[in-house]
């Protein structure tokens, strides 16, 4: 039975994640035999670990109130064969993988939340805990921003981009819902921004 998540799945966890170090951490043998590999995807202790850092980022984002939970779960399910919403229309996501995308961040920060309390479920604390999850610190930066309100996501529609002003996607308004856009997109990807001319390209009408 598969993990019940809603921001991040098993494999994507592992995917951020050493899949031996997570299989040891999870284990709860008295000699230490990690669980098999086959259980990632039912292990109990692993859903929740990744539900209690989805709560976090969930309860982060009320109190900042610039994202909703719709948002994030909508951000968080753009991978191949779905859809993601920007500005200027629903897209369908082709190619990649279901850890690529806009939402990559986010789940990014999931699982370094869930990393670091699955790593300290086992008693590791100060430096100890420090080097075994690096990353734990920065998602706790990255948590405080959205408690504040501030933007650390991109396209997410009604939300200007992260750290830049509000500007409208080159020809967006030639393209039309059902359009297809590759899942790896990035701040400097495949939707560009920029300067709109009188044909809407960059730099048309420039002198």
């Amino acid at each position: 039975m598969a993990l019940e998540t809603q921001l991040l799945t098993a494999e994507q966890f592992v995917f951020y994640n050493d899949m031996n170090r997570v299989r040891e951490l999870l284990s709860d043998d008295p000699d230490g035999e990690p669980i098999e590999e086959a259980q990632l995807d039912s292990d109990q202790t692993l859903e929740e670990m990744i539900n209690s850092a989805e709560q976090e980022v969930m309860s982060a984002c009320q109190v900042g109130k610039r994202y909703t939970i719709e948002d994030l779960v909508s951000l968080s399910k753009d991978k191949a064969g779905g859809t993601v919403t920007l500005s200027g229309g629903i897209y369908s996501v082709s190619g990649g993988t279901t850890i690529d995308g806009v939402g990559a961040k986010l789940r990014r920060l999931v699982a370094k939340i869930a990393w670091g309390q699955l790593v300290e479920r086992k008693g590791f604390t100060g430096s100890e805990f420090a080097k075994m999850a690096p990353g734990y610190k920065t998602a706790m930066a990255d948590l405080e921003q959205l408690r504040l309100g501030e933007r650390i996501f991109w396209s997410v529609t009604g939300v200007p981009e992260a750290g830049l002003p509000a500007v409208e996607p080159l020809g967006v308004d030639a393209v039309t819902t059902g359009g297809t856009i590759s899942s790896k997109v990035g701040l400097f990807g495949n939707i560009a921004y920029g300067y709109r001319g009188r044909s809407g390209c960059p730099r048309d009408d420039w002198s």
